[in-house]
């Protein structure tokens, strides 16, 4: 088994909540102060959005999605080339590559 002693208990979002609400106010304090810097650590480690220094986008739903669903081998030089082989409106282009036009 390792040295890893680490053990994962997956429980329902609304369980957890309820169960940290009858907690004290002094250790309510305690998770708060621990949540606050998990998110600071995490944002530190999250792509840069414009005007977003906490990153509070890439903690929201959206955020979430776009990292489940990002492809880390494509890089920008690649989008780059493709849309550089494109002439004219590119919503024209999609919507025509979707047979919509």
């Amino acid at each position: 088994m390792g040295d890893d002693k680490r053990v994962v208990i997956s429980i329902p979002l609304e369980t957890l909540l309820s169960a940290i609400q009858q907690l004290p106010a002094e250790v309510l304090l305690l998770v708060k102060e621990k949540a606050e810097e998990c998110l600071r650590q995490k944002a530190h480690s999250l792509p840069p959005v414009v005007n977003d220094p906490t990153g509070a986008f890439w903690m929201s739903e959206l955020g979430q999605m776009i990292l489940r669903e990002a492809d880390e081998t494509v890089s920008l030089e690649r989008v780059r080339q493709i849309l550089g082989k494109l002439r004219g409106s590119l919503a024209e282009d999609i919507l025509q590559e979707r047979g919509e036009r």
